[in-house]
């Protein structure tokens, strides 16, 4: 076909020229591609998962990322179970961690849902559920040990993280959180320590127990400016800690009107961090120095009531 072309292109030069026209065949050089300098580039689909459980209500909702178009996903009341941890799953669903039914529940941000894992063999008090990105293994807190399942579902029994591994010794996990750097840490409620495992290889190892005295500590993140941020029950209050030279300091604690028993706490694409008032039902956002945004709390609807867990999770 080119060959064809090309003998079209030599054989209309002396067409034009038995026709009077110029011997100078001028062709049109081809433009250049347009590239723009500043194409437009989407944000990816993230949504604020709040995981909440009382006599009233029990379910999980979905927010944007300004605190606004709440959508019902499921309600698990029906189903006996309270959510108390929330993971991204395959595929476009997310996992929720439940007690009661001690499962692991798949729910494709709809009604439906299935099992991820449901056994005797997950039983107790369950709690969070994070994502290790390094090996795509999912941790559980089941009363006073971590269980781990891979990303299909299958329990990982010899890679269970004990009660007492080296000096983290668990006592009352609660939330935890997971780094792609492969290293999570689990907030322990009644033993004032947030542990730090290594979950980079299929069996973890303590590497180090921070001793954070009196705070009564329940959820934990590691923000993107280096710093550990934590909720303290006993103080009611926000807290942070730097690893390096164990400084520790209290950022957010505006009083019982705005803040108590706080859980859910995560970070915003922006740095922003969101914590979750348990008693009073509402979300409040700071900024990561912990100075509030607004002063209404950011979410406080008929869903954010006794809020167990908060995730952002792109869809």
């Amino acid at each position: 076909m080119k060959a064809a072309h090309i003998f079209l292109i030599l054989l209309s030069v002396p067409l034009l020229n038995a026709c009077g026209g110029s011997s100078d065949v001028s062709l049109e050089p081809t433009p250049a591609p347009i590239v723009d300098e500043n194409p437009i580039i989407e944000d990816p689909d993230f949504r604020i998962l709040i995981a909440s459980g009382d006599v009233n209500h029990t379910g999980i909702t979905s927010y944007a990322l300004d605190g606004s178009d709440a959508k019902y996903v499921v309600d698990l009341k029906s189903f006996g179970a309270v959510p108390n941890g929330l993971a991204k799953g395959p595929a476009n669903n997310f996992l929720t961690s439940v007690d009661g039914a001690d499962s692991i529940l798949n729910v494709p941000y709809s009604a439906n849902l299935s099992f991820f894992y449901g056994s005797g063999l997950l039983n107790g008090g369950i709690y969070d559920i994070e994502l290790g990105p390094v090996l795509n293994y999912y941790y559980v807190v089941e009363t006073n040990n971590i269980e781990v399942f891979n990303a299909d579902g299958v329990r990982q029994s010899s890679a269970l993280i004990p009660r007492n591994l080296g000096a983290c010794n668990m006592t009352a996990p609660r939330n935890m959180h997971a780094t792609d750097d492969g290293f999570l840490y689990v907030a322990d409620y009644s033993a004032n320590r947030i542990h730090k495992y290594d979950i980079s290889n299929h069996v973890a190892t303590c590497i180090f127990s921070y001793t954070v005295p009196g705070t009564l500590p329940y959820a934990v993140i590691k923000h993107s400016n280096g710093l550990l941020y934590f909720t303290s029950y006993s103080a009611d209050a926000v807290f942070t800690l730097d690893e390096d030279d164990m400084t520790l300091t209290n950022i957010f604690a505006p009083g019982l009107t705005i803040l108590r028993d706080p859980r859910g706490l995560t970070e915003l694409p922006d740095g922003d961090v969101i914590v979750s008032s348990s008693v009073i039902d509402t979300i409040e956002r700071i900024d990561s120095s912990g100075l509030r945004q607004g002063f209404e709390p950011f979410i406080r609807d008929v869903f954010s009531l006794n809020i167990t867990d908060i995730e952002v999770i792109e869809q």
